[in-house]
């Protein structure tokens, strides 16, 4: 209760909440945050013969927060990648990157929004990329970008050095994800954070 799960990796004092980033992350099972702060999900590792490693010796349970945390989506009508405000966190994590299984939408929009009022959030919608090693590099880049004029959904996006495809459906994919959000969370900085839908 009132702690937020981040399922992901840390590496160059960036979360990622995806798969395919623990090459040289310190932390690869997760991270939880709550209004106490920021810790790792576990203290220890499975190694491949059963056994387990203590990881506190490398790095103590409760850290520093991140510099930034990056979501992803996979949409084709999202832009490649996006910086949000708090609130665009808190909707684009109940509209598309929360992990399955989440339940209570208002609870983690609320600390999503609150951890995102200190650490930039991003998002990185997968379904943009020609290929899965694009949309790692482009996760990879986009910390510290601030992005350029609002599309479409009101999100502020961010140039990647990468083979996009074009967006398509953004109109259904607005309707879509209003009507999705609306239903699972009732707060409404996080609703008027997500695109405008007649």
């Amino acid at each position: 209760r009132g702690v937020l799960p981040l399922w992901g990796a840390g590496a160059g004092n960036v979360v990622f909440l995806d798969g395919g980033f623990n090459d040289g992350a310190m932390v690869t099972l997760g991270f939880a945050y709550s209004g106490a702060g920021f810790c790792r999900l576990a203290m220890g590792s499975v190694n491949a013969d059963g056994s387990v490693t203590n990881e506190y010796n490398k790095m103590p349970n409760k850290i520093d927060l991140p510099k930034a945390v990056v979501m992803f989506a996979n949409d084709t009508a999202l832009p490649a990648a996006s910086a949000l405000s708090p609130a665009q966190a808190a909707y684009w994590y109940v509209a598309a990157c929360a992990p399955a299984g989440t339940s209570n939408y208002n609870a983690a929009a609320k600390l999503v929004t609150e951890m995102a009022s200190t650490t930039p959030f991003y998002m990185i919608n997968k379904g943009a990329f020609e290929n899965a090693a694009d949309y790692v590099e482009a996760a990879k880049a986009v910390a510290g970008k601030s992005g350029g004029a609002a599309d479409a959904f009101g999100l502020k996006v961010c140039d990647v050095a990468a083979s996009t495809k074009p967006a398509s459906d953004v109109e259904k994919a607005q309707k879509s994800y209003a009507s999705l959000v609306a239903g699972r969370c009732k707060l409404e900085e996080v609703l008027a954070a997500g695109p405008k839908v007649e």
